[in-house]
């Protein structure tokens, strides 16, 4: 098959009218008609939060300077002076005198003392002790009369008297406790008790000599016979 090509038919030409305008259309205009107002809703009001008040620190004024005034003294007053009024004087009270009490006259019998002493540095023992006892009886506050009543105790145990050498030595210590001769006045009247066969009454006699007596130091010859006369008691 044989196919020829399409041939194009030639454009027809346009033939373009004038356009006619159409008269203008009448306009009417309609009354307006006002709308209904719309209500009005008014919402409650909400308070805006306080805004925080924010406080400038103070500033101090400076101190004013003071001016002082010069103080102006105020004229003394004149002073009033009373008459000094006397006091009445006041009645003396005088209290009697007491007197003290007058003081011991001490009487020394010195003689009396030595011609004791003497008999008894001749040995004659009884008539010392005679001597010696009828001191003590007669002046028992005479500054000796420990030493007689010492004396008389030795007179006593020498003769072989043991019973009345004891008295002796204990009125010695019971009288004049702080005589010089008591501590070795307490050594012979144990060994009195001793040769008495009081070896308890020995020991109690012994027992103030444990320690120092009064600030008394035994001589040595008190001291040794206390120590062999305390064993010889049995004395603990």
């Amino acid at each position: 098959v044989v196919v020829a090509p399409a041939v194009p038919e030639p454009p027809k030409p346009v033939v373009v009218a004038p356009a006619v305008p159409e008269p203008p259309k009448p306009v009417v205009v309609a009354p307006a008609v006002p709308e209904p107002p719309k209500p009005v809703v008014l919402a409650p009001a909400v308070p805006e939060p306080p805004k925080p008040v924010v406080l400038a620190p103070a500033v101090p004024e400076p101190p004013k300077p003071v001016v002082l005034a010069p103080a102006v003294p105020e004229p003394p007053k004149p002073v009033a002076v009373a008459a000094a009024v006397p006091e009445p004087p006041k009645p003396v009270v005088l209290t009697p005198a007491v007197p003290e009490p007058p003081k011991p006259v001490v009487v020394r019998h010195d003689q009396e003392f030595a011609a004791a002493l003497a008999l008894f540095r001749q040995s004659n023992l009884s008539a010392a002790a005679q001597a010696f006892q009828a001191f003590v009886t007669a002046w028992p506050g005479d500054p000796a009369a420990p030493e007689a009543l010492y004396h008389l105790g030795e007179a006593r145990m020498a003769l072989g008297d043991p019973g009345l050498a004891r008295d002796a030595f204990q009125k010695l210590a019971d009288q004049y406790p702080k005589a010089a001769q008591t501590g070795p006045g307490l050594v012979m009247l144990g060994i009195a008790e001793n040769r008495l066969g009081r070896h308890d009454a020995a020991c109690a006699a012994f027992d103030p000599l444990r320690g120092p007596l009064l600030g008394v130091v035994l001589p040595s010859w008190a001291a040794q016979r206390l120590a062999a006369e305390r064993e010889a008691a049995g004395c603990p």
